[in-house]
């Protein structure tokens, strides 16, 4: 029951937040920092004392929970009243949400997390730190777990460790979604837009399939697409008003987003660009002092180091490099026009993973390799050589298309350089600013299947001018027929999800207990983990052949309340090789 204190704290601090501020956007947007902040505290101190563990979280989120309660007290912000006028202003709007948000939740406490990162490494790490009671770099061979930022995996190890258990793993990220829709909410309330319109871009990022798949599973994209946008945000609120609690946001606001996922940095390049393109301007108006301009990005940057500084020290001490030396290469070597043109492509042809879609489009893609002399498995620009073929209907996590928002971005972009009519300010820059990131994203990363997965942020931010876009075609049919359809296409993707269907095939359905269903998308793999299982159990000597991409979690699932000791590892080609292991 330890884990009602996390929700204690995350319920306090929202419903202070709310009572406080009059916005329940705004109240998620701060939660959503508390709970980081607070979260990078208790794993950075205990791990420090080698009391990474069930005891040290209990103690922290104890003394939160009782510190939230008391400011709720002390300010007399125990009222339903505010909540109720709240409901009666957006009752469809919170009804609709409400009621997905709580489909989802069921169904990511239903399923494990069972997607194939989070069984090689989101996961698996969180099972090694428990072990370990600490956060340090260990002997393994899945180099992931050890160099990849780690914030998200952090707030799900305190869920996991205070329920002694995996049920609520899931919710991290539909939680960050929520407060990510705030934060899309509140940038485009900085440009005055109409509540009608943010309601629908919340509808539309909301139903985004890549986005929508990825709220019941313990990936990250969510969480750092959240802190990207408040970064956004905050960024808009200092150009505004250049004080030192801006500039504050804003660093904690990038640090956090650094810390949570590499592909941060790329998506960070426009926003910096475009927030440093602006304060310059302002600066030459004189409107702006350079002087306090300068002191207040030190700040930024002083933050942005300290939050991520331990991790990115952690790596440095272990392979001399502060990303990690890894040997997963995943930015483009020698570009050229024809590569980043390829790269175009296919990170467009991604999106065409439909029946009448699919076949074309692999086509096109083949024959713009023939084209450019470039061979489609080239390494130089797919990662590890990975040949573009899409399926039929790609409608897990990873590959999921996002066929209908592609359509609306096409016709999003002819509309917004032929519009000649007015207040055309934030649907320019937005549309503009989203195609520079990934062009962007295209011309530095290699190509990858799952890059569908890794544009979540993006597709999140594209709905600020697609509902722009919607509103000013002002054409109620086709917006309404829209949104119909992306709301009814995210119901059958919860239905047939494949690692957590709501609607079981006759294989799926098989498997009942929590253990077996780690494996809904991969049944081959339950009877040699079974067997692993019981020889751990019945403490028999064994040698378990593990290599980059093995599966480690389920393993060491029940690590939360079962004390486990993790296999020894040898034979390492990676970094860890260095270290000892103390198991």
């Amino acid at each position: 029951m330890a884990i009602l204190l996390f929700f204690i704290f995350l319920i306090g601090a929202i419903n202070y937040t709310f009572q406080k501020k009059k916005s329940l956007s705004l109240a998620f947007i701060y939660s959503a920092f508390f709970l980081a902040i607070s979260t990078i505290v208790i794993t950075e101190t205990s791990s420090f004392f080698k009391a990474y563990n069930y005891t040290s979280s209990v103690t922290y989120w104890s003394v939160l929970a009782v510190t939230i309660t008391y400011l709720n007290l002390k300010k007399q912000y125990l009222k339903i009243t505010p909540y109720l006028n709240w409901y009666k202003e957006n009752k469809k709007t919170s009804l609709f949400f409400g009621g997905f948000t709580i489909l989802l939740l069921i169904q990511g406490i239903i399923y494990p997390p069972n997607n194939w990162d989070s069984m090689t490494y989101h996961m698996a790490r969180i099972a090694h730190w428990v072990m370990n009671e600490s956060i340090e770099p260990y002997p393994t061979h899945i180099y992931r777990q050890i160099y990849q930022p780690p914030l998200a995996e952090w707030i799900i190890a305190q869920v996991c460790m205070l329920n002694k258990a995996d049920y609520f793993a899931n919710a991290v990220q539909l939680f960050f979604l929520v407060a990510t829709l705030g934060a899309l909410n509140q940038i485009m309330l900085q440009f005055n837009t109409s509540k009608k319109t943010r309601i629908w871009a919340s509808i539309i990022a909301f139903t985004t399939p890549s986005v929508f798949m990825q709220t019941t599973s313990t990936q990250n994209d969510i969480v750092v697409a959240f802190f990207l946008l408040s970064s956004i945000l905050f960024f808009i609120q200092y150009i505004k008003e250049s004080t030192i609690k801006n500039a504050l946001l804003i660093g904690l606001a990038i640090g956090l987003a650094i810390i949570t996922k590499g592909t941060a940095f790329v998506y960070l390049i426009p926003i910096i660009l475009f927030c440093g393109a602006y304060l310059i301007y302002f600066i030459f108006k004189k409107e702006k002092s350079i002087i306090s301009i300068s002191f207040q990005m030190i700040v930024v940057v002083i933050v942005t180091i300290t939050i991520g500084f331990n991790h990115y020290h952690r790596n440095f001490k272990l392979s001399g490099d502060i990303f990690g030396a890894s040997d997963d290469h995943y930015f483009n070597k020698n570009i050229t026009l024809k590569s980043t043109g390829v790269g175009i492509l296919k990170n467009i042809g991604n999106h065409f993973s439909t029946p009448l879609t699919s076949s074309i489009t692999n086509q096109v893609v083949e024959k713009a390799h023939l084209i450019t002399k470039i061979p489609i498995t080239e390494k130089n620009y797919s990662y590890n050589g990975i040949q573009f073929k899409l399926n039929n209907w790609n409608h897990n996590e990873d590959e999921v298309s996002n066929f209908l928002q592609i359509i609306l971005i096409i016709a999003l972009l002819l509309f917004t350089v032929m519009y000649r009519g007015g207040n055309k300010q934030l649907l320019s820059i937005s549309s503009v600013f989203c195609l520079i990131s990934f062009l962007l994203f295209s011309f530095l990363l290699k190509w990858q299947p799952w890059h569908i997965r890794l544009q979540v942020p993006l597709f999140i931010l594209f709905a600020i001018p697609i509902s722009i876009f919607l509103e000013k075609i002002n054409l109620a049919k086709i917006t309404s027929s829209i949104l119909t359809i992306s709301i009814i296409y995210c119901f059958i993707l919860a239905l047939f999800n494949p690692n957590r269907p709501l609607l079981k095939n006759e294989k799926q359905a098989k498997l009942t207990t929590r253990f077996e269903k780690y494996f809904v998308a991969m049944p081959p793999y339950l009877k040699e983990y079974k067997l692993l299982r019981y020889k751990l159990k019945k403490k028999m000597n064994t040698n378990w052949d593990v290599h980059g991409d093995t599966w480690e979690y389920p393993i060491y699932y029940d690590c939360f309340s079962v004390e486990r000791t993790s296999f020894k590892a040898i034979n390492i080609k990676n970094q860890t090789k260095k270290l000892t292991s103390n198991k």
